[in-house]
């Protein structure tokens, strides 16, 4: 493993030639092809691949720790790195609808997000190995950001069939499953994706033009995607009281409310952008707001415990 890990062999995976010549649209093409995609992403294959044993090896945390190590990870993330597995002519061919059907058939799913190989791949050993602050800083680095970021690439990300086939039903349900929200919301990683540069590269307008451009915003809020995102037991994983605390602990409400933060969220570019009518007529349709304001979403948000960790006067003073 230790050989394996050995940046010396990601420079080499990682160089110019090599990644040019993986993502050459002819090579994808061919990697991507009905036939081979079928073979690779079929039901034995993926059991195969992602059965507890395989999964284990995979995350035990001396092996994450080989392969988040800030080393390694600055030589996969570098700009140049990037900017060839981000160009749009690569996104297009990886993100096209008929991969992603493939990709994100319900048989790659269900085996994909079992509650064993969940378990297995969110547990805490592995979660603490993938959000550390220097993995974190290195894979949020602002060289990285405006790479993924920059609007041809979120073009790309963000069309309405790829978000289509990201967005079908099974998928959410897998994905907001309650057991897979609580991995993903722990205190470690929240407080990552807070700091105000990683927030800086987040909302910059460009980025907030492309994801609430109209289309996309029919897609993410589509009633039948709302059910998901809005049924009652994702929310009360989502609300429950130490999620909250987590998200209003004072630390994090210092970073979101910072006065450098603020400008950015508050700029009249972004604003502009989350406000105009035509993003206002999609979040405000009575399909969206019906879904939204159900009875047993309330319930989950207006919980006495909950209120009490929003309205506490710390965080009142914060915001």
């Amino acid at each position: 493993m230790c050989t394996q890990c050995n940046p010396v062999v990601y420079d080499v995976l990682s160089n110019f030639a090599v990644l040019h010549t993986l993502c050459d649209p002819a090579v994808l093409n061919t990697l991507c092809y009905t036939a081979v995609r079928d073979d690779l992403c079929n039901r034995a294959v993926l059991d195969t691949l992602c059965n507890q044993v395989a999964l284990e090896s995979l995350c035990n945390p001396a092996a994450l720790a080989m392969l988040c190590n800030p080393a390694i990870l600055e030589t996969l993330c570098n700009p140049a790195v990037m900017d060839t597995l981000c160009n749009p002519a690569v996104l297009d061919i990886l993100c096209n609808l008929s991969v992603l059907d493939t990709l994100c058939n319900l048989a790659v799913v269900d085996t994909l997000c079992n509650p064993a190989e969940l378990d297995t791949l969110c547990n805490l050993a592995v979660l603490d190995t993938l959000c550390n602050l220097a993995v974190a800083d290195t894979l949020c680095n602002q060289a990285v950001l405006d790479t993924l970021c920059n609007p041809a690439v979120l073009d790309t990300l963000c069309n309405p069939a790829v978000l289509d086939a990201l967005c079908n039903l099974a998928v959410s349900d897998t994905l907001c499953h309650p057991a897979v929200l609580d991995t993903l919301c722990n205190p470690a990683l929240l407080d990552t994706l807070c700091n105000p540069a990683v927030l800086d590269s987040l909302c910059n307008p460009a980025i907030l033009e492309t994801l609430c451009n109209p289309a996309v915003l029919d897609i993410l809020c589509n009633p039948a995607m709302l059910d998901i995102l809005c049924n009652p037991a994702v929310l009360d994983t989502l609300c429950n009281l130490a999620m909250v605390d987590t998200l209003c602990h004072q630390a994090v409400l210092d970073t979101l409310c910072n006065p450098a933060v603020l400008d950015t969220l508050c700029n009249l570019a972004v604003l502009d952008t989350l406000c105009n009518l035509a993003v206002l007529d999609i979040l405000c349709n009575l399909a969206v707001l019906d879904t939204l304001c159900n009875l047993a979403v309330s319930d989950t948000l207006c919980n006495p415990a909950v209120l009490d960790t929003l309205c506490n006067p710390a965080l009142l003073d914060t915001l």
